[in-house]
């Protein structure tokens, strides 16, 4: 089918965009995967036109599913089948690998890497006005930013860790192996301290890495590793798995 982007449905089904239609995939009883295709009844949004859908970034909702234009800003979602977007900003490029999510049926930024400096603010889509809002936080977050960051949201928590900061637009990326949460009913940060253990691939390995959530575990695929590895920050755990 050519460019695709997939995004989770449930445990047993997902959906598969592509730049014409979606495909609906379930897993059945017998254990075979079976899908139907939709075709858009609108075509997708000009400003994807140029746009790989698999640098798009995913999150949903109780209200639906949602797309991230790279670096932030613009916002689509999958409405009545088809694409549409929903704002009323500008692609930012201010926040490419941030963490996009959603919680309590809104939709947040966190972190990430634009013009020249890593950043560790949160910003809020708002749906009224179209644009996005940057949210004060309170305590101790990751001082120099989060750049190509593992994240999981668990509860009314995000937990931060393996990630990359920048002190200057000319320095050198430097790896943070501490762990960081994010209360999002108080936004307070808290310092956690060092994982138990951490990655030390460089970051051309990490942007090229592979993350599947699971529960509140992240598993994490490296391409030159014949392992992979599940990290459960929460209880600052990290097991390693061999392929069989």
């Amino acid at each position: 089918i050519g460019e695709y982007l997939i995004v989770k449905n449930d445990s047993t089904s997902f959906y598969t965009f592509t730049k014409k239609g979606a495909y609906f995939s379930k897993l059945n009883g017998s254990g075979r995967i079976i899908y139907d295709y939709v075709p858009y009844k609108n075509p997708i949004p000009k400003s994807l036109d140029r746009v790989s859908l698999n640098s798009l970034s995913t999150t949903r909702s109780s209200k639906g599913i949602y797309f991230l234009y790279p670096g932030g800003g613009i916002v689509y979602e999958y409405l009545k089948g088809s694409i549409v977007r929903i704002d009323d900003s500008f692609a930012h490029r201010n926040q490419f690998s941030g963490f996009f999510f959603s919680y309590n049926q809104e939709l947040y930024l966190l972190g990430g890497y634009g013009y020249w400096a890593t950043k560790s603010y949160l910003t809020k889509f708002n749906f009224q006005s179209g644009s996005w809002d940057r949210i004060e936080t309170y305590g101790s977050p990751p001082k120099h930013g989060i750049n190509q960051g593992s994240f999981i949201k668990d509860g009314n928590s995000v937990f931060v860790f393996d990630f990359f900061s920048k002190k200057t637009a000319s320095a050198v990326n430097e790896k943070n192996g501490s762990l960081f949460e994010l209360n999002l009913s108080t936004m307070n940060w808290n310092k956690k301290g060092m994982l138990l253990e951490f990655s030390e691939k460089g970051i051309e390995e990490k942007i090229m890495a592979a993350k599947i959530t699971k529960g509140d575990g992240l598993i994490v695929k490296y391409q030159s590793d014949d392992f992979f590895k599940i990290f459960t920050p929460k209880n600052n755990l990290v097991s390693t798995h061999k392929f069989e």
